[in-house]
């Protein structure tokens, strides 16, 4: 008799986890488990529409473990639909994950000519409260 090293399939919550990282990885973020609360995400970066094309590519991988009406981001027409669908994405994999893509707008000086304020949007990730 031989022993077969029979590999363990991950359960549901690592593979979700795991597409979640790759979904990150594929904006163009380094993250990892020991640097997700510490990076900074720049809003201008998450409208680029050029990224939307590689979330799709995830799209038959999460709706193995994400209803669609769960999250509006597997929907086929959420590009038409939605104002911001790459922000949208990343949120809603977050939230189901027990993460929250919270705001911060930060002041970037005051514009010489008008005397307005200049803000400048970006994002963190935090532990869903």
């Amino acid at each position: 008799m031989s022993s077969e090293s029979v590999a363990a399939e991950p359960s549901p919550e690592v593979e979700k986890t795991r597409l979640m990282y790759e979904c990150l990885g594929s904006l163009g973020l380094d993250v990892h488990k020991d640097n997700l609360f510490s990076i900074s995400i720049d809003r201008s970066h998450l409208e680029d529409l050029s990224h939307l094309d590689s979330l799709r590519t995830f799209v038959p991988q999460l709706k193995k473990y994400y209803s669609s009406d769960m999250l509006t981001c597997l929907h086929s027409n959420n590009a038409s639909k939605q104002k911001n669908p790459v922000i949208n994405a990343i949120r809603q994999l977050l939230k189901c994950n027990y993460y929250k893509l919270k705001p911060v707008v930060v002041c970037d000086g005051y514009d010489k000519a008008t005397g307005r304020k200049k803000t400048r949007r970006t994002y963190v990730i935090r532990n869903l409260e």
